[in-house]
């Protein structure tokens, strides 16, 4: 039976807005939402008769535990700095305690980070800190965990350094035959819909659109595109590591100088894969996006902006 009610923390950003609509699909859901500026939820989401918006920041505890009052289950989406991405989680999972509510699901929707040491991906260390708090307070709350690999539209975007749109190009590091292991925001968000109304889905959940290797990305985009693409390698994985580390030590505070790198490196080296069986395979309504399918709703030029959309 699907929970009555679903609170959803930082409604007005792009995963929390995807995972809204899968839930609305379940005519029997009914949603508690608070954000900043509600204004800037599109029509179909604040006009909705089973969706209440909260005017909140993270820090407005008596609004915050209004909104989350009665849920089954409150959906942390997130996204900021460490303040927000750890102190802000642990107030929102101290208000749903107080209220009674008996899951909650982390802001974190990525790789396996698990069996990462401190420090090593830093932008990735607060799931550690949240997923610890959590466990502190097992007894009162149950803390839910959505891994999905790399998102597909953000291996594409400039940030990443993998597609040059412009030559175009794959700019790679490694043999260009290592693994990743990719899902798009919408097939991620429309698992989460379905772990939220599972009262029986804790603890960390996976889910997997589908895994390539940069030869065989190169390929897709080919077919796709009728296009040739060229295929450059910028050295081993160890340069790569290297690279980076050089580069978090001299800009430690800048995460986009190296942030790009890091999922790049971590995503490849095979140490944040997937557990070989996914949760997702207990839900068959779920139709995960091959990269092919995925390819085919852009063109070459608005690929590197897929991200955004």
């Amino acid at each position: 039976m699907s929970p009555a009610k679903v609170a959803i923390a930082g409604m007005t950003g792009k995963f929390a807005r995807l995972i809204t609509m899968h839930l609305l699909k379940h005519p029997d859901v009914q949603i508690t939402g608070f954000c900043r500026t509600p204004a800037k939820l599109p029509a179909e989401i604040s006009s909705n008769p089973r969706v209440t918006i909260f005017t909140a920041s993270s820090t407005d505890t008596d609004t915050i535990r209004e909104a989350v009052h009665g849920a089954d289950i409150c959906i942390c989406c997130y996204l900021g700095d460490e303040t927000l991405m750890i102190d802000g989680q642990k107030a929102l999972i101290d208000a749903c305690i107080a209220e009674n509510v008996p899951r909650y699901m982390d802001s974190g929707y990525t790789f396996d980070y698990r069996p990462l040491e401190r420090g090593v991906a830093p932008q990735k260390d607060f799931c550690k800190d949240v997923a610890e708090y959590l466990e502190q307070r097992a007894d009162r709350i149950k803390g839910v965990q959505i891994l999905n690999g790399a998102f597909m539209e953000v291996v594409f975007a400039p940030f990443y350094g993998l597609f040059d749109a412009e030559r175009p190009a794959l700019r790679y590091w490694g043999s260009g035959d290592e693994m990743l292991e990719l899902t798009t925001y919408e097939d991620a968000a429309a698992f989460a819909a379905e772990v939220a109304i599972d009262r029986d889905a804790v603890g960390y959940q996976s889910v997997l659109g589908d895994r390539k290797s940069t030869k065989e990305i190169a390929a897709a985009i080919e077919r796709a595109y009728g296009t040739s693409i060229e295929l450059k390698r910028l050295g081993s994985l160890d340069d790569l590591y290297a690279k980076l580390r050089a580069t978090m030590e001299a800009n430690p505070q800048n995460m986009y100088a190296w942030m790009g790198m890091n999922y790049n490196y971590h995503g490849l080296n095979g140490s944040t894969y997937l557990p070989e069986k996914k949760d997702a395979d207990r839900y068959s309504n779920l139709k995960l996006t091959k990269l092919e399918d995925f390819l085919g709703k852009y063109n070459i030029g608005t690929l590197k902006d897929a991200y955004m959309f």
